[in-house]
């Protein structure tokens, strides 16, 4: 063995003998993975889909000033360690306008993606006939505002076609719907809705304030008394 390799081994061995050059490795090599791990996070979160307007939205930052809210809260966290750690299941996010559905389904977005998970924000008016193959397959796809009134038929055939092609290929679909029951199944097929039903978790908003009023009427005062500077 020539004097320079056993150079180079002894100084690996004195190295490898010290705490504080083993200790400093460790924080490298985690330092190293969590920069992995977030670069993975906003390849995913970008390709997403999630509406501008709930980038922020996340677990943390939902509001929980009433039990209602936090009953939401207690659910959403549940479903997501349920559905990443024991059986993967969709989930129906139903009630009135305002209330949240929507910032909550990309709350549950964020999480699941925190967890490794690829998932995709859909609208139900951009589903058509042509929509990306991926959507068929990928892990979680969440569709918003499903069932409302203006949708046309091109557009809930596309989705019933959606929704049942990834029941069968067995992946998650969570919805958020204004409507319920007979009224939602004016839109959408019985026998969809069943299956988007019948293997899903029911969050229900109906208990909750429509935050939307209330900001609308903020606004209003702040718009009216606001003064034009001369």
């Amino acid at each position: 063995m020539s004097e320079t390799k056993r150079l180079n081994i002894d100084e690996i061995k004195e190295k490898l003998s010290n705490p504080e050059y083993i200790e400093k490795m460790r924080l490298q090599h985690e330092q190293d993975e969590a920069k992995k791990q977030q670069t993975e996070l906003n390849a995913r979160l970008k390709n997403c889909n999630i509406p501008t307007i709930f980038n922020d939205a996340c677990f943390s930052n939902w509001l929980t000033d009433t039990e209602e809210r936090m009953k939401i809260l207690t659910t959403a966290r549940r479903y997501v360690s349920y559905v990443s750690n024991v059986r993967r299941i969709g989930a129906v996010l139903k009630g009135t306008t305002g209330t949240g559905k929507s910032r909550m389904a990309a709350s549950i977005a964020r999480e699941l993606m925190e967890r490794g998970k690829h998932v995709l924000f859909l609208m139900s008016l951009e589903i058509d006939s042509k929509i990306d193959k991926q959507a068929y397959t990928i892990e979680y796809l969440i569709i918003d505002d499903i069932g409302l009134a203006d949708t046309d038929y091109a557009t809930k055939t596309a989705i019933m076609k959606l929704i049942a092609r990834r029941y069968y290929n067995g992946v998650v679909t969570i919805i958020t719907t204004n409507n319920e029951g007979e009224e939602l199944s004016k839109q959408i097929n019985k026998a969809i809705l069943f299956r988007i039903g019948s293997n899903a978790v029911t969050m229900d908003f109906s208990g909750i304030k429509n935050k939307r009023t209330e900001e609308s009427k903020e606004i209003d005062n702040d718009f009216n008394n606001y003064e034009v500077a001369e």
